[in-house]
């Protein structure tokens, strides 16, 4: 069975350890930083099982994940391609699921973490309540999202062509096409 895809994601501002908004001055930039940059809701896993082109992670202490979002592993030390990111199948109060490329059936071992994978952006510039985020996609137009979270509402959030530091910038060029 083939690696599922693993560019989109699913976040719900219900799952464990997920980052929340309270009105408060530089939150929303802490939601931006754990979906866009770091994940979150790091998870230690009891064991992770490998039957059938299918891997079964054990969490006694309860995990993250939903079904349908991006699972990040690291810690594997056998087998090394479990670490990564991997689209999770199911889900019980102490399970995750996903289907992973065919090799032999084991029981990984290492120092094994789980968390919600971000969406592998970097964080590229910083000021007071200000951060600019860039896509670390190769393929991406490599343009900044600067996000300004130095009042408590509104959120100001602008895209940006390039930038130099977090208060210099070309706006994005934008286009509209009549239908």
């Amino acid at each position: 069975m083939a690696k599922a895809d693993t560019s989109v994601s699913h976040f719900n501002w219900k799952q464990a350890g997920a980052p929340s908004l309270s009105g408060q001055i530089g939150k929303a930039l802490d939601v931006m930083r754990a979906v866009l940059v770091t994940g979150y809701g790091l998870s230690s896993v009891d064991s992770a099982a490998i039957a059938g082109s299918v891997c079964t992670l054990t969490i006694s202490a309860g995990h993250s994940q939903i079904v349908d979002g991006v699972c990040e592993i690291a810690g594997v030390t056998t087998p090394a391609v479990l670490n990564g990111k991997w689209k999770v199948k199911a889900i019980t109060a102490t399970t995750v699921v996903f289907d992973m490329d065919a090799i032999a059936d084991q029981t990984a071992t290492g120092a094994i973490t789980v968390k919600v994978a971000s969406l592998g952006w970097t964080e590229a510039f910083t000021g007071t309540n200000i951060a600019c985020f860039k896509s670390s996609d190769p393929t991406s137009n490599s343009h900044y999202l600067r996000v300004d979270d130095s009042v408590a509402s509104p959120l100001r959030v602008i895209g940006y062509e390039s930038m130099t530091a977090h208060s210099t910038s070309s706006f994005a060029s934008v286009s509209h096409s009549a239908m």
